[in-house]
């Protein structure tokens, strides 16, 4: 059963991560004309890599040994072919600069599309969501997670590409050399991979841990530096000095747990390397001093000194990419955690606007007439919002689809007083005789309104109050009574579960949010100053 549970966790991930690289590769492919010049230069690189190798066979056999006990050497030859290897390392180190160079470019433009991505999706989520979630979990989203994925971008991702570039390459050109050395260096391979993958399995789930509860340290940090003021009034400093401590403390054990694993695998494969090297070298000795032939995809032929030289470069040019590989694979482990919690802030559902109730400024006509004693007008004539003038005024403008009777509608399912008070709103709102346009009073009224936080968990029950235009209210009570809730769903922060709040005679859930919280100036009680000048702060209400 624990077998079968793991297994299924397993692929879960598996495939969380295949989907999270697959969303990644969205906003990387949008430079894919960049990306196209760095994998050919990659190519080119890798290819250069192996030539060099190749060279040295070409080198001791044709021209370093035949010179060997000559009286009248010519070093012309061999001038020429180092000059040779010389201008083919020259492109291989160009091709390097050069896609390194547009990796940094392309990396540090997805950061910005991400966050970019990032902050404007975080506008649209609902104050639901943001209550839920520590403040400092989500700007760990915009720092410790988006600088993995970046250093992934620039570093782990390419390096990665080229490793298994040289690893091809380097193959391909052993095999050309001699087959019966490929083969055996595929056995070697396949052995050492089988320790690597098992060791990298238990770092890549710790490591994904290690991210979370870094988010975990980053939230209560940034909660603790906030409320410093209130952790000293009430003498907090013990309990929370412990609580922080355990957040390190797990940070720490299971960083160290991952890095345990991490750490052991470049070990492993530089001495695996060391001792390939050596295999080869004895095998290869042995079979040059009986004569044994080595078949090899350009032909057979006598193993040679400069074989045996080209096969041992070969060999680390293989083997050391691997170690590279694993190396980056810690880092691309993080980068896939980093991502999938970057992505679990996008996936987010925004908050719901369902109104259709807008806010525009209209000129009444009969401007001559007592607004205060006419509970219908002949015309209302909608005007931009720059109109000023004695008969300009703010309304309500409904959709062509909305008659003006949802509210009415609802109340049918609520109390006999609920629908009265409807009745009574409609009747004192100031309203054109078409119904589209409602004249903004500030006419609010709470109906048997209920409301929790938690589904099945009300903090509000049946909450019935009237605010009349002009008047001032003041909802008194203490810490946790709802004050603060009641101005939340006034300006739909937060929608009611039961009842009805009516504006200007209109449900507020049937009026635009934006318009709505336009509609209605908000004193916080507690004062944030963003960065800018006082006016860009004042501006903020």
């Amino acid at each position: 059963m624990a077998k079968n549970k793991t297994a299924h966790s397993s692929k879960n991930d598996s495939a969380i991560s295949w989907k999270t690289l697959s969303r990644l590769a969205s906003y990387v492919l949008v430079y894919r004309v960049k990306i196209c010049v760095i994998i050919a230069s990659i190519i080119v690189s890798a290819i250069v890599q192996a030539a060099s190798a190749m060279f040295l066979q070409s080198l001791v056999d044709s021209y370093i040994l035949p010179l060997v006990g000559k009286h009248n050497q010519d070093w012309t030859p061999l001038v020429r072919m180092i000059i040779l290897m010389a201008s083919v390392y020259v492109v291989g180190v160009f091709c390097s600069w050069l896609w390194s160079r547009l990796v940094a470019n392309i990396s540090e433009s997805v950061m910005r599309d991400l966050r970019d991505s990032m902050f404007k999706h975080q506008q649209k989520l609902s104050l639901r969501y943001l209550d839920s979630q520590g403040y400092g979990d989500i700007m760990s989203r915009y720092t410790n997670d988006t600088e993995v994925l970046r250093e992934a971008i620039s570093w782990a991702f390419p390096d990665s590409f080229s490793a298994l570039m040289s690893i091809l390459a380097a193959f391909i050109s052993i095999m050309c050399l001699s087959l019966p050395v490929a083969v055996f260096v595929a056995i070697f391979t396949a052995i050492l991979l089988y320790l690597v993958r098992f060791m990298l399995k238990k770092s890549g789930s710790l490591f994904e841990q290690f991210q979370h509860a870094l988010g975990e340290l980053n939230e209560f940090v940034e909660e603790s530096a906030t409320g410093s003021k209130v952790i000293k009034i009430f003498n907090h400093e013990a309990d929370s000095i412990e609580k922080l401590d355990n957040c390190i403390e797990k940070v720490q054990k299971i960083s160290a747990s991952a890095n345990s694993y991490a750490n052991n695998v470049m070990p492993v494969i530089s001495n695996a390397s060391y001792l390939l090297y050596v295999l080869i070298a004895l095998l290869g000795a042995w079979a040059a001093s009986v004569g044994l032939p080595t078949l090899g995809l350009s032909g057979s032929s006598t193993l040679t000194l400069g074989t045996l030289i080209s096969l041992l470069a070969l060999s680390r040019a293989f083997i050391n990419p691997i170690g590279e590989i694993t190396m980056q694979a810690n880092a691309l482990m993080m980068a896939l955690a980093g991502a999938s919690r970057i992505f679990e802030l996008l996936d987010e559902k925004p908050e719901l606007d369902s109104g259709s109730v807008q806010l525009v400024k209209v000129r009444v006509l009969q401007s001559d007439e007592d607004l205060e004693e006419k509970s219908a007008f002949d015309v209302l004539e909608e005007v931009d919002e720059q109109s000023e003038g004695s008969n300009i005024y703010w309304a309500w403008k409904r959709s062509k689809q909305d008659n003006g009777t949802k509210a009415k509608k609802r109340a049918q399912n609520l109390s006999e007083m609920a629908q009265e008070i409807v009745c009574h709103a409609k009747r004192d709102a100031r309203t054109s005789k078409d119904g589209r346009y409602t004249l903004l009073r500030g006419d609010v009224r709470f109906t048997d309104v209920v409301f929790g936080y938690k589904e099945n968990h009300p903090v509000l029950h049946d909450i019935t109050w009237f605010a009349k235009p002009g008047q001032k209210v003041a909802l008194v009570g203490a810490t946790g009574a709802g004050k603060t809730t009641i101005a939340n769903l006034l300006t739909r922060f937060y929608d009611i579960d039961d009842g009805q709040i009516l504006y200007d005679g209109i449900d507020v859930r049937d009026i635009c949010k934006t318009d709505l919280r336009h509609a209605i100036g908000t004193v916080l009680q507690d004062v944030n100053l963003f960065t800018g000048t006082i006016m860009d702060n004042i501006r903020y209400g």
